[in-house]
């Protein structure tokens, strides 16, 4: 051995026997020092590495003290992955069988001179790339919470400060009113502070011969004008955020996702792959398991109703599940290529258990994936709500792969029986429906009490759809429905349209509900949803309905022109509905309610003014009546009406229906944002 060669001795003397020569004296006089045939080969007791190849065996942070778990003579247990073929490379030739060894250290102890086990092996960093991943995440989503809520406490000093403004209005005007001052003496008094008396809206609902509830609107008169509270306008802002908000909302060609959707997407990947490179002693193919695992928890979150994402970040759960698919698809990747990184091992040691649950696990998986396609989704249903059961065994085989993966499986588990149990608040008990009809021969009118508990939290607003169940059509398949009724009426309203399925058999049941005079089980889980906005800071609303889409619509009108419409502050200066149907009878099931709100615009003190537009697309014109227009409508001429006829004011574009017309609407929405104007655009996703 030449001077220069780093020394032997200090590399081997870990592993030597304390009675062994000095290694650098053998080497430099190998003719002095011949190996007794007994001797292992010196090639033998090292392994040429390739390039990024670490010596030793890795092991999780957690791993138990091999050499003093040996030394006690405790058993490595039946199901640990096979040693033998872990350290192969690093054997001498003829060794005998490490597991054998393993599970019987009484028998084999082993010798004085044998190296320390656990300087054979290399103990992985407690951060794994699934932690890390996890921690970045969650960290993400707690600065998000605190940006929200920074910006609420700005918004409610806002409020704050406006509410007194309103506060000392009224001051002026309750003396006046103690005084008995009839209406005349306080319009001379006041003058324009109070111009005309307060109508409500109610509805009157009343049996008819054939035993059918019909619903009819009027006006009561009401007492005195107390003012109401102002509220903050949404304004348009600078340039820079003008561009920014464009920039994020800027519909994708040929979907219905945003720029800001694809930025969230890449972000998701791009700490997926920072967690996989930066965390110490992990190598890629354990690394990537640990993802996979990781995912899980992110995957279930985003499917369950009842969320942290919903209760912190104010996210709606129809808008999470779009979500749900891409981490859905994520995850299974992820899983896919820890797979293939593993696939030699697994054809060379394919008796072990550990490799078969492993497998069995991204099976089920893919066997989910394979179902969630739209056309399988829209058009077989059950097979696609039923592979999603497939997530059972999916759970159940990943844990028992690894142990590692544990928390994060049993971290996702919490968080469905979480959703599980709240669920169950809102579905235990079955009700009869209040009222159970058609509507037409494609519609379907169902109203049932609320439930007292989510009357009690608050959770009914404007926007929201309810998961109905019909025990007796099916037990269990449960569909969403828009809510047609008011945040502040006594019961929920449904309407449902025969598009489906499901949805031609409960069309078919309200007809024989309605023959045989009775009304139904039913059982209801929500509402759930809300608008992300508060669309009382609108001075311009323009909603835009197609076919049945109408009914979140509807809901919102019976909040702003309803019983407490006019108690309620808001900025709102004009309502533009366009309702776009097919034929013109469907215009029966709302147009009464349509017109209804017209009136009240008309009497009410503080409702704004609305315009309607009925258009029926495949009716002639010879067989229209106003005010239904035989013809497509004109959304940029409405657009441009809305942001000319009121300049420098915030417009609100809502849309609930067909695709084309919400792509449409969307795209022209974006065009007119501005610096001094500003469109903002929500749309209603039911992509279940």
């Amino acid at each position: 051995m030449s001077d220069e060669h780093p020394s032997v001795q200090l590399m081997v003397l870990a592993y030597l026997p304390k009675s062994h020569r000095d290694c650098y004296i053998m080497f430099r006089n190998p003719l002095e020092y011949p190996l007794p045939s007994w001797h292992p080969k010196l090639k033998e007791l090292i392994a040429r590495r390739n390039d990024g190849e670490t010596l030793g065996v890795s092991i999780a942070h957690d791993h138990p003290d091999i050499d003093f778990a040996y030394a006690s003579g405790e058993a490595m247990p039946n199901d640990h992955p096979n040693v033998s073929a872990m350290l192969k490379r690093y054997l001498p030739a003829g060794h005998i069988d490490v597991d054998m060894r393993l599970r019987s250290p009484l028998e084999y102890p082993l010798p004085e001179w044998h190296p320390k086990l656990n300087d054979m092996v290399e103990h992985r960093s407690f951060w794994s790339p699934g932690l890390i991943f996890t921690l970045i995440i969650f960290g993400a989503l707690g600065l998000i919470f605190i940006i929200r809520v920074l910006l609420r406490l700005k918004a409610n000093v806002k409020h704050m400060e406006l509410y007194t403004c309103a506060k000392s209005e009224a001051a002026e005007i309750q003396p006046v009113l103690a005084g008995g001052a009839t209406y005349m003496e306080l319009n001379e008094e006041l003058g324009d502070s109070l111009p005309r008396r307060r109508w409500r809206l109610h509805r009157i609902m009343k049996l008819n011969k054939e035993h059918r509830t019909e619903m009819y609107y009027g006006f009561e008169e009401v007492a005195f004008y107390v003012p109401r509270t102002r509220i903050a306008t949404e304004k348009a802002s600078s340039a820079v955020w003008s561009f920014s908000s464009k920039l994020m909302n800027t519909r994708i060609p040929k979907t219905q996702w945003t720029t800001g959707n694809a930025l969230f997407c890449f972000s998701y990947l791009l700490a997926n792959i920072v967690a996989l490179f930066i965390s110490p002693t992990y190598t890629i193919d354990r690394g990537l398991g640990s993802l996979a695992a990781a995912n899980t928890i992110f995957l279930v979150i985003s499917a369950t109703r009842n969320s942290i994402l919903t209760w912190f970040l104010g996210l709606a759960f129809d808008h999470i599940i779009l979500y749900h698919r891409f981490l859905g698809r994520v995850t299974i990747s992820i899983a896919l290529l820890h797979f293939f990184w593993y696939f030699d091992r697994f054809l060379n040691h394919a008796s072990e258990f550990t490799y078969w649950t492993g497998l069995f696990a991204l099976l089920c998986g893919l066997g989910i994936v394979a179902t969630t396609a739209n056309w399988v989704r829209r058009n077989k249903f059950n097979a696609f709500f039923w592979s999603h059961y497939l997530f059972i065994g999916f759970f159940v085989f990943a844990c028992m792969h690894v142990h590692q993966a544990r928390p994060f499986l049993l971290s996702a588990i919490g968080f469905y029986a979480l959703d599980k149990i709240l669920r169950s608040l809102w579905t235990l008990l079955p009700q009869h429906t209040l009222v159970f009809q058609n509507r037409g021969d494609r519609t379907a009118q169902v109203q049932f009490a609320k439930n007292p508990l989510t009357r009690l939290m608050g959770r009914h607003h404007v926007g929201q759809y309810m998961f109905v169940n019909f025990p007796e059509i099916s037990l269990s398949e449960w569909h969403p429905y828009s809510v047609s009724s008011g945040p502040d009426e006594d019961f929920v309203e449904l309407h449902i349209r025969s598009l489906g399925d499901h949805t031609n058999k409960i069309v078919e049941f309200s007809k024989r509900c309605v023959a045989e005079n009775r009304q139904p089980w039913i059982r209801s889980d929500g509402p759930y949803g809300y608008l992300k906005f508060n669309y009382r800071r609108y001075e311009v609303l323009m909603l835009a309905g197609g076919g049945i889409g109408i009914t979140p619509i509807i809901s919102m009108l019976k909040d702003i022109y309803g019983e407490k419409g006019s108690d309620q502050p808001h900025c709102i200066k004009h309502v533009y509905v366009v309702w776009v149907m097919p034929h013109a009878y469907e215009a029966e099931l709302f147009l009464d309610m349509l017109l209804s709100c017209e009136a009240a615009a008309l009497y009410g003190l503080h409702l704004p003014d609305i315009t309607i537009s009925v258009h029926c697309t495949r009716t002639a014109k010879e067989d229209v009546e106003a005010p239904l227009i035989a013809a497509r409508p004109d959304f940029p001429s409405i657009l441009d009406e809305c942001t000319l006829r009121f300049p420098e004011s915030s417009t609100l574009v809502f849309a609930c229906g067909p695709g084309r017309m919400i792509n449409q609407l969307w795209d022209e929405s974006n065009k007119r944002n501005s610096s001094t104007t500003r469109v903002d655009f929500h749309h209603e996703t039911f992509e279940f």
